[in-house]
């Protein structure tokens, strides 16, 4: 899973500030995220963030450059083409981190996800999208490649000011489709459910759910409340059955999820997130959200969480020594 982003919510800092009526322009705050997730477990991850001055986003070629990596996206021909090079540096790591992902897959076609003042959410390229990373340094490589989804997301007010109270998100990969679900909890009562189908061309059908039917929640280690087993039925009587695994990344205020979806005796591999935005950037968890960003002046505790999952605790302790060392 990979993000880049001007103002990424989750960003400490800027939801505290926005709340006391200083909000902090998103051009300040660029940055990107990178995940790598082998057997329901993250094998790999960083967050960076950067000085604005050591980043640039060129809108009419669609190419976005922060610090030594770099994001271009093409579309062409009803098709969408993206390609990132990677090039960072981590603490405890004594060699960059660089590599390459490309992606390529239909362009989504109707129905439109229409932007509003408060938010949008809009599916790009899914389908038939296909993926290819590698990722290496003197010490560690990982080079993953399968089904891809590709989509993007802005508001014009912070997230915790849109009236959402929580927001839930699946994609999975039928053989002969992609099935998205986009579900939104309003604060005044209200709930928006979206079930699209996507086949291999990029056209998308969205289906009217009248019904989800979820079993007991479970907690999380920091609170949110998640699901095992929901289910989706629309107006014609089908039904779509996700079943959750333990989350893969859990915080007070975002939940993800390996799981499978279940339809007509298919079963579908993919992922599920959850985000409940009144909990994002609050005091009591602000230090925790900061030990994982590599940014200007990093945790001491950053090379635990950050780089390949093998051998951080020994790139923890001699990040320590360098320190303490004259």
């Amino acid at each position: 899973m990979c993000i880049w982003s001007y103002g990424l919510p989750f960003s400490p800092g800027l939801a505290s500030a926005a709340r006391a009526k200083q909000p902090i322009p998103p051009g300040d705050r660029p940055g990107w995220n990178l995940v790598i997730y082998r057997d329901h477990k993250p094998v790999f991850y960083t967050l960076q963030e950067f000085d604005p001055e050591d980043c640039s986003w060129d809108e009419d070629r669609e190419e976005w450059r922060m610090g030594g990596t770099v994001f271009r996206r093409e579309t062409k021909d009803d098709r969408v083409c993206v390609s990132i090079d990677f090039d960072c540096r981590l603490v405890g790591m004594t060699s960059p981190v660089t590599g390459r992902m490309d992606f390529e897959g239909p362009l989504r076609k109707s129905p439109e996800r229409p932007r509003t003042e408060h938010h949008t959410w809009e599916p790009l390229s899914l389908g038939s999208a296909h993926a290819s990373l590698r990722l290496a340094s003197d010490e560690w490589s990982e080079t993953v490649s399968g089904r891809a989804y590709h989509d993007r997301n802005g508001g014009l007010v912070p997230m915790h000011e849109q009236g959402i109270d929580r927001w839930v998100w699946g994609r999975f990969a039928f053989p002969d489709r992609e099935v998205v679900l986009y579900f939104v909890d309003h604060d005044d009562g209200r709930t928006d459910w979206i079930w699209l189908d996507v086949d291999a061309n990029g056209d998308a059908t969205q289906r009217t759910v009248t019904e989800v039917k979820k079993d007991r929640a479970r907690m999380s280690v920091f609170g949110p409340r998640w699901n095992p087993t929901i289910t989706v039925i629309d107006d014609q009587g089908s039904a779509l059955t996700v079943t959750q695994g333990p989350p893969v990344d859990d915080g007070p205020f975002y939940l993800r999820h390996i799981a499978r979806a279940r339809a007509d005796g298919v079963d579908a591999p993919g992922i599920t997130e959850q985000v409940i935005p009144d909990n994002i950037d609050l005091a009591m968890h602000r230090p925790l959200v900061r030990m994982r960003i590599n940014g200007a002046k990093p945790s001491i505790w950053l090379p635990l969480f950050q780089g390949p999952r093998r051998g951080r605790i020994a790139r923890l302790l001699g990040s320590w020594l360098r320190r303490m060392l004259p």
